[in-house]
This record gives structure tokens, sequence and C-alpha cells, in this order.
């Protein structure tokens, strides 16, 4: 039998962690809902990046409960999951800005 999502050691911490939006506990199987922010992520994992734009850079990543997704509430907090499984919540008005990427940075 080979392991599957379920037995992700990287969704099931990101299952157990609170919500960056409203705090609450996740505490769901199923799909994570992860929002991408145009903040620099100064960690290694997660990040987003675009590899058609040329300095997009490491972003930072935010995961969301399913309301405050559908409410499209602003993160509060992005994740950083370092290797022994914990999960570090940053404050999004402490990292740095980045510009949001555009067509035009796509084409370049």
């Amino acid at each position: 039998m080979s392991a599957g999502p379920d037995d992700d050691p990287t969704l099931t911490a990101l299952r157990r962690t609170e919500c960056c939006g409203c705090g609450e506990r996740i505490n769901r199987n199923g799909p994570i809902n992860l929002l991408q922010l145009d903040k620099a992520a100064p960690w290694t994992f997660p990040v987003w990046t675009n590899v058609l734009a040329a300095d997009a850079g490491r972003r930072a990543v935010a995961v969301m409960c399913d309301g405050c997704r559908a409410a499209a509430t602003p993160a509060k907090t992005a994740i950083e999951l370092r290797p022994d499984g914990a999960v570090v919540h940053h404050p999004v008005s402490e990292l740095e800005d980045l510009p949001e990427i555009t067509e035009a940075d796509l084409r370049a």
C-alpha cells in the first residue's frame, strides 16, 4: 500500500493549524485552501513564485478556512512549515510587500 495524500505529514500539519484569517483551527480532512500573498517569504517552505516572471521572488502563502475563503477575508498571518513539522504563523504586516505580478511581467 502506498502513501496517499492523507498520509502526507505536510497536509496533516496544515489541516491542524489555525486559519490565517480568523485564527480558528482548520481541523479538517479534504482540500486545503492556500492563499497566495504578494509578500516576501524569508523562509523556505511553503512559498509560491511564477516561473514566467523574471523577478517574482519567493512569496508567502496563507492557509484559510472555508468561511474566510468564501468571505474573501484578508490574511492576517502567513505560514512557514519547518522541517520538524511545526507550523509558524508570521504576521503579514511584518512581511515585505512585493509588487503584484502583472501580464506585462509575464511577457518580459
